[in-house]
């Protein structure tokens, strides 16, 4: 008997998901459908102003992922469902469409000859960011389309009643700190980033209590606050660098101040979950570091002398939260 190649093909056939949701994407697919009730085949292929048999391709592809993208009814109209209203119109306000932008925008780097140079060599294609403004907003508005779910939920698992001030660690878009402001109004929020980050930074927290501090955690001293947050930030380094932040927290938190990483960690064997899994491979192409597993984690936090340590799980998707206390 022949034992059917589920996992290789779905693993090929995702190539091809991708490259179908990039492009409707810059097509304007889902933007079209949200400014519409239902749209025929031929309609919403003319708002598009591409070929019928492409745009019928993709209208089948979206309808059939589970859950789906876009509904057809019995008269072939064709509208949007749930997980694409939410996450691929513009006006939501979980829109990951910073992130899609970002892959279209720099397809040079998701080529299958740079990826196999960076397995062999063992190093990013390029750095994360670079003192060049343009690709810096590309890159947080990747960075915010990619957190938005994780971002909308993570606040509301942790009681911070008696905290004051929430120090954002490598914050980017700022978007963790206006998330926890919604649950969390009594708290002051600041973002500290590199100087050439902070003015993007500033364009995503404006209008919002958000506040932001010039700085490298590797070099300069962090400011006075009683939370440490880093979010998918002790990922992109080695396990020295790693003890190294937890330590330097431990250093400028108060007595009964808090640490708190949240990241998508391993099992102790690595063997899942499969996200993190496939997380982890964008990790090792833009990043030195790797996906840690939760005791990997809770370990750098008792290097550096964290007590009463806890996972907890944020409820969105194999998010965690790794919390320590300094007593």
């Amino acid at each position: 008997m022949v034992v059917p190649n589920k996992t290789t093909d779905k693993m090929l056939r995702a190539f091809n998901d991708t490259l179908a949701l990039l492009f409707a994407h810059k097509a304007g697919f889902f933007k079209i459908l949200s400014r519409n009730d239902a749209l025929s085949e031929t309609e919403l292929s003319e708002q598009m102003c591409i070929p019928q048999r492409s745009t019928s391709a993709l209208i089948s592809l979206f309808v059939a992922q589970v859950p789906p993208l876009v509904k057809k009814d019995e008269n072939g109209k064709i509208s949007l469902a749930t997980e694409a209203r939410t996450y691929l119109v513009p006006d939501s306000p979980l829109f990951m469409g910073g992130l899609i932008d970002f892959i279209n925008e720099n397809p040079d780097t998701f080529q299958p000859d740079v990826f196999a140079k960076q397995m062999r060599e063992d190093k990013p294609h390029r750095p994360m960011f670079i003192e060049d403004k343009t690709f810096n907003q590309q890159m947080v508005a990747a960075m915010n389309g990619k957190s938005t779910g994780p971002a909308s939920i993570w606040a509301e698992k942790l009681d911070l009643s008696n905290y004051k001030h929430f120090l954002d660690i490598g914050g980017g878009s700022g978007i963790f700190s206006k998330n926890l402001l919604k649950s969390h109004p009594h708290l002051k929020a600041t973002v500290f980033e590199l100087p050439y980050i902070v003015e993007v930074t500033q364009e995503f927290v404006k209008g919002t209590a958000v506040e932001t501090v010039n700085g490298s955690f590797f070099e300069d001293d962090y400011p006075v606050a009683d939370i440490h947050f880093y979010s998918d930030i002790f990922h992109d380094y080695a396990e020295n660098d790693c003890i190294m932040l937890a330590t330097k927290s431990f250093k400028f938190l108060p007595k009964n101040g808090r640490i708190i990483l949240h990241e998508l960690p391993f099992n102790d064997s690595k063997t899942e979950p499969l996200s993190t899994a496939v997380y982890n491979f964008s990790v090792i192409r833009w990043t030195h570091g790797r996906q840690y597993s939760q005791n990997e984690l809770i370990r750098f936090l008792k290097n550096a002398g964290f007590s009463q340590i806890e996972s907890i799980a944020t409820g969105y998707l194999d998010w965690m939260l790794v919390t320590g206390i300094k007593l």
